[in-house]
């Protein structure tokens, strides 16, 4: 997807929320020019994760309360550029439910992005497809 629509770029503040196994947050180092000395990316899971070069990792689930408060301390004062979502609760099988169960948080992340993206900043977020009617 950055690939086409270039949403990251050098110096930019990312939070990835849902980021385990840390694939979108190794991309979002690379490209914002994050390091160990000065990181860029915050990411947070409830998922164990690897340590990523040049990202703050948190292991918390981002539904809890206290989750928005520690993702703004750990970018420590700084806007975010980009906020992306790739949350999912373990899926059910049932498409209706698995659809419901991700706009809802697609919604909390949202409302988080709302407060903590800079002006121009870009909010990304993955959803299911719901059920349809034929």
């Amino acid at each position: 997807m950055d690939e086409k629509y270039k949403f990251f770029r050098k110096g930019m503040h990312v939070v990835d929320l849902g980021a385990a196994p840390g694939g979108w947050s190794q991309v979002a180092a690379k490209a914002t020019g994050s390091t160990d000395a000065h990181p860029l990316v915050v990411g947070i899971d409830y998922l164990e994760m690897d340590p990523i070069p040049g990202v703050i990792l948190l292991k918390k689930d981002f539904t809890e309360e206290d989750a928005p408060a520690m993702l703004i301390a750990a970018m420590g004062g700084h806007k975010a550029d980009v906020v992306m979502s790739d949350m999912a609760r373990p899926t059910t099988g049932h498409r209706g439910t698995d659809h419901i169960r991700i706009i809802h948080l697609i919604e909390i992340a949202a409302a988080f992005a709302l407060d903590v993206l800079a002006p121009n900043g870009v909010f990304i977020a993955k959803v299911f497809r719901g059920r349809h009617r034929a």
